[in-house]
């Protein structure tokens, strides 16, 4: 029955002399449900060289879950509690299966992505689509009111479907249907170039985040969008381990969403909600759940500072650059900072200043009030391990992009 807030849950557990024996201290979040609008239904939807998925011209804010339960139940659970706002809906042997899932999702007031790899539309043994099948698809749903767009393949760089054929099926999605973007992720760094312009979106997966430092998905963005330049990027979060791994912590979830956001991020795809034991999920770790609900309350309450398109220069300093990710921009006449350390070792003393711009205040965002230490135009702050900082700010000065 806790109120909405932030609270910190102490554990102490006595000996038999009286003596602490353990003491564990937890954060506690008790959030609301994301409260967004109804979603309209899809006219049209495209990318464009901002950096967006613009549904019916707007900057669309997508949050999916891969491997979710496909029914109406399933989504307006994941919507409700967990903010969802567009699923991977297939259709395995039938055409009419993925109609009915689109349906079914479209329900619960969500968007699709309607898997075209699935076996009714493609051919795994000769990597091939089936061009009726295909086509038949993108007619019966190119008008239904939940499409989002075309899951064209995933991974097909690892799965050995060529370049030409990817193209070969693109082209004629988007011969039979221009008003909806068509999404392709892929996994293999050294092939992107090969697949180049083929997907609306600069889409990858790389894991785990357990054994690898974050800072190597810089590579990964570097080169994917070497491929697919100004499209929106698309790095998928890893809520998942294989059998014998464990789940990756709070904390590093946490950093791979905000680093994301750093690199301009602004579709959020978790995988995975759902995987059969013992493979790890967010269906058999409720810790990391909550976290992930309470990262999608805080994707939904940062809507005004990802569709911002008024950067702001900052320059830090008492880090090395590549320890950590940073993005700063105009929101409301303020200057909204974000900063990610992206290493397992705390950064004692990190230094903030918007360029040419003086910082009359510092105030935390999306937590509970604290004083923020500001020294000689300076914010000042201390980072634990994969930690991060957002902090609005309100400065004075004549910086053209702070104006």
């Amino acid at each position: 029955n806790l109120t909405e807030g932030r609270y910190r849950l102490a554990l102490e557990a006595n000996s038999v002399d009286g003596m602490c024996a353990v003491r564990l201290f937890k954060p506690l979040a008790v959030m609301p449900t994301p409260d967004f609008p109804p979603l309209p239904p899809v006219h049209e939807s495209h990318t464009g060289a901002d950096g967006f998925l613009r549904v019916n011209g707007l900057p669309f804010l997508s949050i999916l879950y891969y491997h979710n339960p496909l029914s109406t139940e399933g989504m307006t659970m994941l919507r409700e509690k967990h903010g969802a706002t567009s699923a991977q809906a297939w259709g395995g042997d039938s055409i009419d299966a993925l109609c009915q899932n689109i349906d079914q999702v479209w329900a619960a007031g969500v968007y699709s992505w309607a898997v075209l790899f699935h076996p009714a539309t493609l051919d795994m043994e000769s990597k091939r689509w089936k061009d009726a099948e295909l086509i038949e698809t993108v007619e019966r749903l190119k008008t239904h009111p939940g499409l989002l767009g075309w899951d064209l393949i995933d991974e097909p760089d690892g799965l050995g479907v060529p370049p030409e054929e990817v193209r070969r099926a693109f082209d004629m999605v988007r011969q039979h249907d221009p008003n909806h973007a068509i999404w392709v992720n892929y996994c293999l760094k050294d092939r992107f170039l090969d697949y180049a312009g083929l997907s609306d979106f600069a889409s990858y997966d790389h894991y785990p985040l357990q054994t690898r430092p974050l800072g190597l998905l810089r590579e990964y963005n570097k080169a994917i969008r070497a491929a697919f330049p100004e499209r929106p990027l698309l790095s998928c979060l890893q809520t998942y381990a294989a059998p014998g791994m464990g789940m990756p912590t709070p904390a590093q979830l946490r950093a791979q969403v905000y680093m994301g956001i750093c690199e301009g991020m602004t579709l959020f795809n978790f995988y995975a909600w759902y995987d059969p034991l013992p493979t790890g999920s967010l269906a058999s770790n409720p810790e990391l759940r909550s976290y992930s609900r309470l990262l999608v309350h805080e994707l939904h309450a940062l809507r005004p500072f990802l569709f911002s398109t008024s950067p702001v220069p900052v320059t830090l300093t008492g880090v090395d650059p590549e320890r950590v990710a940073c993005l700063a921009r105009r929101v409301d006449g303020a200057v909204q900072v974000i900063v990610v350390n992206l290493e397992r070792e705390p950064i004692a003393n990190l230094r903030l200043a918007i360029d040419g711009s003086r910082i009359l205040s510092a105030t935390p965002m999306l937590e509970a009030p604290r004083p923020i230490s500001i020294e000689n135009d300076h914010v000042v702050e201390h980072l634990p391990p994969y930690g991060v900082c957002m902090v609005e700010l309100q400065v004075a000065g004549s910086t053209d992009a702070v104006k």
